[in-house]
């Protein structure tokens, strides 16, 4: 907790984690959530981060936030990821139309 010039104590804003499961060499991209379990497909293969840059960028339009704001918290050389929505504003806003591309 931090504490402002006038005493108020103030709490670091929640950032939301994600379970996320990526699935490369798909024929398409889209994002998925099953089971409590965000899938997200991407025809990109896992070399040189290409599929990780690829996911943030789906993360970014399904949920409507700056691909800035997407970070990955674990799992970086792992297909189960745990996603980290930073500098979250309120309610998560879900793109359904860019669930393929």
């Amino acid at each position: 907790m931090a504490e402002n010039n006038n005493g108020i104590k103030s709490i670091k804003p929640i950032e939301p984690v994600f379970e996320v499961h990526v699935h490369t060499g798909s024929s398409q991209s889209r994002v998925e959530i099953r089971k409590k379990v965000i899938h997200v497909y991407t025809h990109k293969k896992p070399i040189k981060g290409e599929a990780n840059r690829d996911v943030i960028v789906q993360l970014s339009k399904y949920f409507n936030v700056p691909k800035k704001s997407i970070e990955i918290a674990k799992g970086e050389k792992s297909s189960k990821k745990l996603i980290k929505i930073k500098d979250f504003q309120g309610k998560l806003k879900i793109n359904s139309t860019n669930q393929s591309g």
